[in-house]
């Protein structure tokens, strides 16, 4: 399934892991490592992608078109973040990949990551191809360190919310919303 792929351009280095479900396994930026990194649990390090959803579905049970559809429960009682994340995925040239969704989802479907790293910017792309309509959300779930050097002080990310959801017991959105608790996060 391939080699790592690894993308450097000035103090940036991004290698991205096909074997280990198409994640960016480290990403490096001026030698400090952003991303955490190794972690047994497939589901705690690196940046995977998540396709062809993102989050959980209730119970992995969900209705389109008038069918109803079980899903695998990859973090019980739920189904999570898609099954593309814990296969391997091909190399189609040195910045995409590729993968097919496989029996768990029931469409079928082609997921394209399209990596690009230039002194200027770092460009991921991820999409998802389909003959049929589909319900999907994508995108990437990404395992930050909170602290960057040996000895430094934790990154604290700082931002004005409103609301945010209460999850129920499970840990799934209730509906309801309440005041944010005071940072940091």
């Amino acid at each position: 399934m391939g080699d790592p792929l690894v993308l450097e351009a000035g103090g940036v280095r991004a290698t991205i892991l096909p074997a280990d479900g198409g994640r960016i396994g480290s990403l490096t930026v001026d030698g400090r490592e952003l991303l955490v990194t190794g972690d047994p649990d497939l589901k705690r390090w690196g940046s995977y992608p998540m396709v062809p959803f993102a989050g959980r579905i209730r119970e992995g049970r969900f209705s389109f078109r008038g069918a109803s559809h079980q899903l695998p429960l990859g973090s019980p009682p739920h189904a999570i973040h898609g099954v593309v994340w814990d296969r391997p995925w091909r190399v189609d040239d040195a910045r995409t990949l590729s993968i097919e969704l496989d029996e768990r989802w029931p469409y079928r479907g082609r997921v394209v990551q399209r990596l690009a790293l230039d002194e200027h910017e770092m460009t991921f792309q991820l999409a998802l191809e389909s003959a049929e309509p589909m319900p999907a959300t994508i995108g990437w779930h990404p395992w930050f360190r909170r602290v960057l050097e040996p000895g430094g002080r934790p990154v604290v990310v700082d931002f004005a919310a409103d609301a945010m959801l209460v999850r129920d017991a499970s840990g799934m959105p209730s509906g309801e919303r309440t005041v944010p608790p005071p940072g940091p996060w």
